[in-house]
């Protein structure tokens, strides 16, 4: 049945929803990953980290999958990191939550 979130099924998510989500009192780190994101566009998680002053990943890390779930940010692409070289996802604010 659609709409009832059932395993694979993508939900859209309705207007009035994101309106709530966005007065709700923001967690303070997620409250500034989302500025980060505002001031600088997209980043990877490193550079988030970075633009905050954290050097452990781990604090910005579950803070953006976790916004990634609920459909707040979206990974737009890929970058190549400076620090390992290798290639990690590029992230963004959803188009509805700008």
């Amino acid at each position: 049945m659609p709409g009832c979130g059932q395993k694979g099924e993508i939900m859209a998510i309705h207007q009035n929803t994101r309106a709530a989500w966005r007065t709700l009192r923001l967690e303070p780190r997620k409250a500034a990953v989302l500025e980060a994101y505002h001031e600088r566009g997209a980043m990877t998680d490193r550079q988030v980290a970075k633009h905050l002053g954290f050097h452990d990943m781990n604090t910005v890390r579950p803070v953006i999958t976790k916004l990634l779930q609920a459909d707040v940010l979206v990974e737009v692409g890929d970058a190549k990191c400076s620090t390992t070289k290798r290639t990690v996802r590029l992230v963004y604010i959803t188009e509805g939550w700008k």
